[in-house]
C-alpha cells in the first residue's frame, strides 16, 4: 500500500505556543523516508519541511467545537497534497464541504450558503453560514463553519445578482449531508477564563460552564 499512512509513527505531544498554532511532536519507524501532514478534522493546517523533522506546527485556532487532529506519513513530493479526502469517514469533523459548478451565469455577484439551525431541520432562508464574491463561471469551493449537532444537515447554495438592495437571489441547488459532531467546548466567565479552580484540604475543583 502506498503512502499516505497514518501508522508507523506516534505522537508523542500537542501543544499551543501561540493563539492559533498547535506544536505537534511524534516519533517514527521510517527513518528519513516520509514528511508529515496535520489535519484538522479534514483541513490541511500544517506539514514538516524535511524528513528529518520531528516536529510541526499546525495553524488550529481554539473554536467551540473540537475537531480531531490527523497526522499522516506522506512522501517528501506530496508534501502539499491534500489527502482529506482518505482521511476515515466515521468522524466527528463537523464542517460540511461543498463544490458547485456554475455555468452560464450573467449576472451573479455573490454565492450564498443557507442551512437549518439543527440537524435535520429545514433550510432557514435567515441561516446563512456563508458568502462569496462570484468571480467567473468555475467551480467553487466551500467548507462551513462547525455545526453544532449530529445529523443530517440540509443546504441551499444559490446566486445573488447586482439588483439593489441585496440582489435577487437565484434558484438554489440543494444539499444534505451527514455530520458527526463533537460537542461544544464550555463557555468563557467574564474575564474569558474556561475554567475556575480552587484548591482545599488538598482537593482540586475545576468549574466550568456548559453551553444551553
Amino acid at each position: 500500500m502506498a503512502a499516505p499512512y497514518m501508522g508507523g509513527f506516534e505522537i508523542t505531544r500537542i501543544r499551543y505556543i501561540t493563539q492559533t498554532e498547535l506544536l505537534i511532536k511524534f516519533t517514527t519507524t521510517y527513518g528519513s523516508t516520509y514528511v508529515y501532514q496535520a489535519y484538522r478534522g479534514r483541513q490541511l493546517c500544517g506539514a514538516t519541511s524535511d524528513v528529518k523533522d520531528r516536529a510541526l506546527l499546525a495553524l488550529v485556532p481554539p473554536a467551540d467545537y473540537p475537531e480531531p487532529i490527523t497526522v499522516l506519513a506522506v512522501t517528501p513530493g506530496n508534501r502539499d497534497t491534500d489527502y482529506s479526502a482518505s482521511l476515515p469517514s466515521s468522524r466527528p469533523y463537523t464542517k460540511a464541504k461543498f463544490t458547485i459548478p456554475t455555468s452560464g451565469w450573467t449576472d451573479a455577484d455573490g454565492i450564498e450558503i443557507t442551512t437549518g439551525t439543527s440537524a435535520g431541520g429545514a433550510v432557514d432562508m435567515a441561516s446563512i453560514i456563508d458568502e462569496v464574491l462570484f468571480d467567473s463561471n468555475r467551480a467553487y469551493t466551500f467548507i462551513t463553519r462547525p455545526l453544532d449537532g449530529t445529523g443530517t444537515w440540509n443546504f441551499e447554495i444559490a446566486g445573488r445578482d447586482t439588483t439593489a438592495v441585496d440582489g435577487n437571489r437565484g434558484t438554489a441547488a440543494s444539499a444534505a449531508v451527514a455530520i458527526i459532531s463533537h460537542p461544544r467546548d464550555v463557555n468563557l466567565d467574564a474575564n474569558g477564563d474556561r475554567f475556575t479552580y480552587s484548591v482545599a484540604s488538598q482537593q482540586l475543583t475545576v468549574t466550568y460552564d456548559l453551553p444551553s
